[in-house]
């Protein structure tokens, strides 16, 4: 506790302009912990001003305006509290000249009769309440500067309006009372801007981010020459260089606005984007919304999330050790009994698209430089097979164009991604993947035309052409209409009944379809829900599977993708799911429960 003597002495030497540093550090500690001290320096201060501007005595009307311009300008205004606008005085130490004696009892006596209306006036108003929300200066490495030039130190507050520099090699950490820090370092400058939230400008240099999580009304927002981060809460850092901006995320989702234009776009975990880049393309299958949702879940060790994601994990090291070669013609003969050629060719690629995206997920959720290596270097050997023989192309869009876009489209969120890359894939699908698809569109049968939308909504969703990815969803409504209408329906609920058998037909047509239907609603924005033949087509498969006591792999695997809300999923499908998730894939060729199963809506 401080004596009052050392007090006057320290409020002295403050108004002298003759605090030493290590004096100004004992000054606000005392007025941090005695706020009531506060109010005691503020009177000296206005004796002082008093006194000065008394030295020069000149007409009452230029005194009077004079005095008011001076006092307005220590008076603390209704966005700043009054300790630190006494703070800030000691932290500046500025030296003031010597107030030279002057004496009559007739000029004080006159001057305070001058004065008296003004200073009556500024001590009726009130202080303005602390600013509870000034961030804290927690750590400081090198040379920080705050506005007008002064040394930053530690324990400071970063006012509303107030500034931060950091010289080349330093770096200073801001701390608010919820939990959330700032890092600037390399040569950055930040200014805290007004707002009901955290509201930050950064000038120039990186600033990262873990923010706390807090209510929709009060964001954190990091603004930037030509564009503007907003969060909710997560982890990031955003870099601005010769007045360009780029973000990396390393947790959670960021809103990253455009200044020109307002474009924008949600940045999920493991992303890294330049504003210049916006919008981003849409998702294909898995956006990062649902990517961070995900994240939370499986960080927070919620099942079934947790556990799908430790089997994913468990699979990783094999598929880094499988050195397969892919093969550079691959011939797909017709899918029957008599001929092992067409297993065996699925069989080829499946081992390396189940690979593939298997990785390519990992690298996404785990950020894994490794995995990601592995992943991309798979993807560019996938883009050289050649698919020969009479059901290449059923199979192409299966393995090809379906599971090899969605693997590429995990990628492409990863800082390794390139122009390149997406060159390599627009050759490959101008040469391999549409003309089979649009070859598949055109044939008779239900498997293969099923086939050839999914594929096509795929290369158009990878494109970002929403108007296709609309465009083909009304096919695929059509299809559902036509092909699950009550008479065709009807025939196969009783030729499954008669035969005890899974119907391939069925469990193919719900798979394509429901993989058809994420595609258009993350893609497309196409929400609208399936016809009603849609909901019968699923309970038919549904009872089937329930009053069979057959074991059917890849049917009981894909109640998995088929459980959830509505509309397009079913909720009584859980209640016939079993066990854990299959080390194989099923539905998008890997675990269904981390594509299928939305923590978002659970």
């Amino acid at each position: 506790m401080m004596d009052e003597r050392r007090f006057q002495e320290l409020g002295d030497l403050l108004l002298d302009g003759e605090l030493s540093a290590a004096e100004a550090g004992e000054l606000r500690a005392h007025l941090q912990a005695e706020p009531a001290a506060v109010s005691t320096l503020l009177q000296a201060t206005r004796d002082h001003v008093i006194c000065r501007t008394a030295l020069r005595p000149e007409d009452p009307a230029l005194l009077r305006e004079r005095t008011r311009r001076m006092l307005d300008a220590w008076r603390p205004s209704q966005r700043h509290a009054a300790v630190h606008a006494v703070l800030a005085r000691v932290d500046r130490r500025r030296r003031w000249s010597q107030v030279r004696r002057w004496g009559g009892l007739a000029a004080a006596a006159l001057l305070l009769a001058l004065l008296t209306p003004i200073l009556w006036d500024a001590l009726r108003q009130p202080f303005a309440p602390i600013d509870a929300q000034a961030p804290e200066l927690v750590e400081v490495h090198g040379e920080v500067r705050r506005e007008g030039g002064l040394m930053a130190t530690r324990g400071d507050r970063l006012a509303i309006g107030g500034e931060l520099a950091v010289a080349s090699e330093a770096s200073v950490t801001l701390g608010w009372a919820d939990g959330t820090r700032m890092v600037l370092s390399a040569s950055g400058m930040i200014t805290r801007l007004p707002g009901p939230g955290q509201r930050v400008r950064l000038a120039h240099g990186e600033l990262r981010v873990l923010a706390a999580h807090r209510d929709a009304e009060h964001p954190l927002e990091v603004v930037c020459p030509d564009a503007s981060v907003r969060v909710i809460g997560t982890a990031f850092a955003i870099t601005v260089a010769e007045g360009r901006s780029r973000l990396a995320v390393s947790d959670g989702l960021v809103r990253l606005q455009r200044a020109s234009d307002s474009v924008w776009s949600l940045v999920g975990a493991g992303q890294e984007v330049e504003a210049a880049r916006l919008p981003l393309p849409r998702a294909i299958v898995f956006d990062v919304d649902h990517l961070a949702a995900l994240s939370r879940a499986i960080a927070a060790g919620r099942e079934p999330w947790a556990s799908s994601h430790a089997a994913l994990r468990a699979q990783v090291p094999a598929w880094l050790a499988d050195t397969t070669p892919a093969p550079a013609i691959l011939d797909v003969p017709a899918n029957r009994p008599t001929n092992a050629g067409h297993h065996e060719a699925r069989r080829v690629l499946y081992q390396l698209t189940q690979a593939l995206l298997g990785l390519s997920l990992s690298a996404r959720l785990d950020g894994d430089q490794r995995v990601q290596a592995v992943a991309r270097e798979r993807l560019q050997a996938l883009t050289t097979i050649v698919l020969t023989g009479d059901h290449a192309d059923i199979v192409g869009c299966d393995m090809l164009t379906v599971y090899g876009l969605q693997a590429a489209d995990l990628l492409r969120g990863l800082p390794g991604w390139s122009g390149e890359d997406d060159a390599l894939i627009a050759r490959w699908i101008l040469r391999e993947l549409q003309p089979r698809a649009e070859r598949s569109l055109r044939t008779d049968g239900t498997a293969w035309r099923h086939r050839g939308l999914v594929a096509a909504l795929s290369i158009a969703a990878w494109r970002g052409d929403q108007a296709t990815v609309i465009a083909l969803m009304g096919e695929v409504r059509r299809d559902i209409s036509t092909n699950f209408a009550p008479a065709p329906l009807a025939q196969l609920r009783t030729r499954m009944a008669m035969a005890e058998q899974d119907d391939e037909s069925l469990f193919q047509a719900l798979s394509h379809l429901l993989l058809a239907a994420d595609i258009g609603r993350i893609a497309g924005g196409d929400v609208t829900p399936p016809p009603p033949a849609w909901n019968d087509a699923v309970t038919c498969f549904l009872d089937h599977l329930a009053g069979s006591q057959q074991t059917w792999t890849q049917q009981r695997f894909f109640l998995r993708a088929l459980a959830g809300p509505g509309p397009w999923r079913s909720p009584a499908a859980a209640r016939l799911v079993t066990g854990a998730d299959p080390p194989q894939a099923t539905y998008c060729w890997y675990f269904p429960t981390l594509v299928a199963r939305d923590p978002r809506r659970e």
